[in-house]
Order: C-alpha cells, then structure tokens, then sequence
C-alpha cells in the first residue's frame, strides 16, 4: 500500500509555525502531535525542507516565514571558525628534547634513570 503525500497548505504552515515559535516544539515533536490529534500532517523531514527552503528564498510569499528557522533549537547556533589553529595542549616554554643536557643520555643519576623508561 503506497502512502499519500502531503503537501504543506497554508493553514498547516501557520499552525506549525506557530507551535514553532510560540511552543518551542521541534518538527519530529509537531509531526506526531498532529498526526495523534487526527489532523492532516506530514514529516518532520518535509517540515525540515520548508523551514530551510524559506530561509534560501527570496520570494514575498514566504517573507512572513523567512525567521522560522531561528526558532529551531539549532537555528542559531555559532560555529567554530576552521581557520584558527587549535591551542589546547600546548605547553608554554617547553624545552624540545633535542635540547636536553647531555648528561640525561649518560643515565648516571635517579631521575634520568626513571624517567628514561
């Protein structure tokens, strides 16, 4: 059996856009609370596909919706910039072990010997 698909009507726009904003719910959560209320409902993928498809368009007829996807949990998230090399684990003043004293090499006293192993 093939399942009919939906399409997103305008009165279903408003209605998830509002549970977007005002509620604070999350397309997978609006997706299953429509569908268990009984009214006509489609995927969270295709509420997905909406939200960013307003947000690339230019167009007038998605304007009003053109900020929905701030409303996503992760719509505003700040990412790390790539370019910044990472400074976790760096030790300031370390001496390379190219420039250790020559006696360490020799092994003669008690912490050379430890710390050799």
């Amino acid at each position: 059996m093939q399942v009919k698909r939906v399409l997103l009507t305008e009165v279903m726009k408003e209605r998830i856009a509002g549970l977007l904003r005002f509620e604070k719910w999350n397309p997978e959560l609006i997706s299953k609370r429509l569908e268990l209320e009984g009214e006509s409902c489609v995927s969270h993928e295709t509420i997905y596909q909406w939200i960013w498809d307003v947000k690339k368009s230019k167009k007038k007829i998605g304007a009003k919706y053109s900020k929905i996807f701030k409303s996503l949990s992760h719509g505003s998230r700040r990412r790390k910039r790539a370019n910044i090399k990472d400074r976790r684990g760096v030790i300031k003043g370390r001496v390379g072990i190219d420039e250790r004293p020559n006696v360490v090499n020799h092994r003669e006293r008690i912490r050379d010997l430890m710390m050799g192993s």
